[in-house]
């Protein structure tokens, strides 16, 4: 008999994104990306432009649709509990999007 084990059970990856696809009219901007972010990892996308990273975090964040893959937000499917695993991330976009008209709070929530 084994002493019990005093290790934690491994988690799912904070994020998981496995074969996406995405592809504008013939033009393919992504081709069976693969790659996984454990929690408490910093991890970038790099690339020029065109390489695919915005369509990245548009399909991510849920903004755009792929056509073919699969990707998780702490082991939640992002197309079948969508509401539940995006409630998990936060997107910052490059642009600030601020409107002066609502509150700070509003602000958040939009």
């Amino acid at each position: 008999m084994q002493p019990p084990s005093n290790e934690l059970p491994a988690s799912p990856p904070a994020l998981e994104v496995r074969n996406l696809v995405k592809a504008y009219g013939d033009r393919p901007a992504l081709q069976g990306l693969d790659f996984q972010v454990r929690a408490g990892e910093v991890f970038g996308l790099l690339g020029p432009n065109g390489a695919g990273k915005s369509t990245t975090i548009a399909c991510i964040a849920g903004w755009l649709t792929p056509d073919r893959g699969q990707i998780r937000l702490h082991g939640l499917d992002l197309f079948k509990q969508g509401a539940q695993a995006r409630r998990r991330l936060g997107v910052v976009p490059q642009e600030l999007a601020l409107y002066e008209e609502i509150s700070a709070l509003d602000n958040l929530r939009f």
